[in-house]
């Protein structure tokens, strides 16, 4: 779809779900593929970007080609997106404490 490999398109969506933008198809939904269709219906990133509390992802951390998003949840947890802005495979770690 439009180019990208199926990583990129999870990250892609992963992104707009954080930053609870509005989720619109720049597709045909006739023709896309099972595995679009599964990162489009993933309940997970959806309840994520659907959220009651509506608050946007802030990138808390950048380093390099590396950024860590964090998004507070309604019911108190918070949503994390690591996200890698480069082209090429790297190790992005979060420690919890």
């Amino acid at each position: 779809v439009g180019g990208l490999t199926h990583t990129e398109q999870k990250a892609h969506f992963a992104l707009w779900c954080m930053l609870a933008s509005p989720l619109m198809l720049g597709n045909d939904p006739r023709t896309m593929s099972k595995a679009t269709l599964s990162i489009l219906k993933a309940p997970e990133i959806l309840a994520i970007s659907q959220d009651p509390l509506g608050l946007q992802a802030k990138k808390v951390y950048k380093e390099g080609q590396a950024s860590i998003w964090v998004k507070p949840l309604a019911d108190g947890r918070m949503a994390a997106l690591l996200f890698n802005e480069g082209s090429e495979p790297m190790d992005i770690s979060l420690v919890f404490g």
